[in-house]
């Protein structure tokens, strides 16, 4: 009653309040997510726990919604099972893929050069879209216009994503100016059509999950996110790089095309093998080497020293590196470098290995051998790995 007089309140949000209500377990809470969302900045924030728990259909409602589970700090460990809903159509935070199972990160950034809002939208649209259409895919976080952290649960389902993906994008309606200016159609070896993404993808265990305080879905920590940011970081606009060798990706159920992109020398992590992954249709794309190669300057005892020198601080310093980050990451081979020189004097290289052992932490000194017209050279460099 207000002043003595009854009144009722009546409207779609009352309906759609009602509707969720009917849906959720006994003791629960839960929100629309954009209700959830008009309370960032609140300082009720900190004293609350979030939990995506996916998009679902719900009856009496024309629209699916994304439902956000709260709770106290102090009830954060309650468990309930499913909602109510007649269709859940995305996954929620315990859908997410499980790091101790294995999870492929993957960070997707389109070009720096400042595209058109809309073109950021067209963008951000076909890349749900694909998260959507691929098994086992789950969206993280978006930020800063168009930057996606994505999570998978096998390596294979990242790597369908990112293909087609980059297929979809050149088959999108760009703005007008957009197209003029993003180079020559699709079928040109070297242009990219349309807005150019970049795509970087690690495989391990070594992270953890936690749910974002601002939307309750699952983020990835550690390790392994870091690499994938890295890897990232090398990709041009259009590519897809993978921190796992040829051979391995050639191992994997799909039709990938994959070119070995060489070592690079990541930030905080060291030397890293990278794949160039691509579909099919997009195959004669090609892309300059990444932005950290190493070169045979760089393959120097002096540069072999000081990546060893960066490896031990970073280890020594207390960085994670888990079992199943570096596993199958920096391992080359001869048909690996003999598939990368594609022929020619370079296509006599040869790796070699020498392996040594520092608190479980594996050293690998690889000796490359050349062929050239000034007679047989051999440099060293070293890479990491569990």
């Amino acid at each position: 009653e207000l002043l003595g007089e009854p009144f009722d309140v009546s409207g779609p949000a009352v309906t759609q309040a009602f509707t969720l209500v009917d849906a959720l377990n006994p003791g629960q809470t839960a929100c629309s997510q954009s209700a959830w969302e008009s309370l960032q900045g609140s300082s009720l924030l900190t004293a609350l726990h979030a939990i995506h728990l996916g998009e679902h259909e719900l009856k009496q409602l024309e629209s699916s919604q994304h439902i956000v589970m709260v709770s106290t700090l102090a009830l954060e460990a309650r468990k309930f099972g499913p909602i109510k809903s007649h269709v859940q159509s995305s996954p929620g935070f315990d859908d997410s893929p499980d790091p101790e199972k294995g999870v492929a990160i993957a960070f997707c950034k389109p070009a720096a050069d400042a595209p058109l809002a809309q073109d950021i939208r067209t963008w951000t649209d076909v890349c749900r879209q694909q998260v959507s259409a691929t098994e086992g895919a789950y969206e993280c976080k978006e930020v800063d216009n168009g930057k996606f952290t994505l999570a998978f649960s096998t390596l294979e389902s990242a790597l369908m994503f990112c293909t087609t993906t980059q297929l979809a994008l050149t088959k999108a309606d760009w703005s007008e100016q957009l197209r003029k200016d993003s180079g020559p159609a699709e079928g040109d070896e070297n242009g990219v059509r349309g807005l150019g993404v970049s795509m970087g993808v690690a495989y391990g265990s070594d992270c953890f999950r936690k749910p974002l305080a601002a939307s309750g879905r699952a983020d990835y920590f550690g390790s392994l996110a870091n690499l994938a940011a890295r890897v990232m970081g090398q990709a041009h606009p259009g590519q897809v790089l993978v921190a796992e060798s040829a051979e391995e990706i050639s191992s994997l159920m799909g039709d990938f095309q994959v070119r070995d992109a060489g070592l690079a020398g990541l930030k905080g992590i060291g030397a890293v093998r990278l794949t160039e992954v691509s579909c099919k249709e997009l195959s004669t794309r090609r892309f300059p080497p990444p932005k950290s190669i190493i070169t045979a300057d760089d393959a120097s005892p002096t540069g072999a020293a000081a990546l060893v020198s960066s490896v031990r601080s970073s280890n020594h310093a207390g960085t994670s590196v888990g079992s199943g980050l570096f596993q199958r990451v920096l391992h080359g081979s001869s048909r690996a470098a003999s598939s990368r020189s594609g022929g020619g004097k370079s296509g006599d290289d040869e790796f070699t290995s020498i392996h040594g052992d520092r608190s479980g932490f594996r050293l690998h000194l690889e000796r490359l051998t050349t062929i050239s017209d000034r007679g047989t050279e051999s440099t060293p460099y070293a890479y990491a790995s569990r």
